[in-house]
């Protein structure tokens, strides 16, 4: 063995070894992902406890000052996943919401600085609603939806009252019947 250690080929050999030694160790250990393309988005989506075995379908990706939202199908169902971007310039996420009761679900979108971007209204193919009417602080805003289709629209708010939003929802069909409040 000292003859061995003596030579050059057996510190070669174990320096190898190390190297592989470490090389695997790291590898092994389990991997960030990160949302910096759709493909990886993806596979975050899945990793989050509940979405594991969800067929997942992205439907738009919006980036705003180091946020990144994301709107999708989650077995169908609207919902959206928001990210921000870390030093490293990676996508690391930070929120997930499903709406699992409805064909249209209005996510109140706050960014990581807590400003409110506003609405993000995700539907999907079983939506009937053609428009919708959102009461905001005693306002009202209207916006058209796309019947039976997957559809994303941004729904910009006017001023917080207070730091805070009271949000009521009435939805129409084709022919201007109210088909449901909220």
């Amino acid at each position: 063995m000292i003859a061995f250690m003596n030579n050059r080929k057996g510190y070669l050999i174990i320096a190898i070894i190390i190297a592989v030694t470490v090389v695997v160790s790291f590898s092994s250990g389990e991997q960030q992902l990160y949302g910096n393309d759709k493909n990886d988005m993806k596979q975050v989506i899945k990793s989050v406890e509940g979405y594991e075995n969800k067929t997942i379908h992205i439907l738009e990706i919006k980036d705003i000052q180091n946020n990144r939202l994301v709107a999708f199908l989650s077995n169908g169902h609207p919902a959206y996943m928001q990210f921000w971007k870390n030093p490293d310039g990676n996508y690391k996420w930070q929120h997930v919401e499903t709406s699992k009761d409805r064909p249209i679900a209005p996510f109140l979108v706050h960014l990581i600085n807590h400003d409110v971007v506003g609405l993000m209204v995700v539907t999907n193919q079983e939506n009937e609603a053609a428009r919708m009417e959102i009461e905001v602080n005693g306002q009202t805003l209207r916006q058209p939806l796309n019947v039976h289709k997957y559809s994303v629209n941004w729904i910009k708010l006017p001023e917080a009252n207070n730091g805070s939003y009271t949000l009521k929802y009435r939805y129409y069909d084709d022919k201007g019947n109210v088909l449901r409040d909220y």
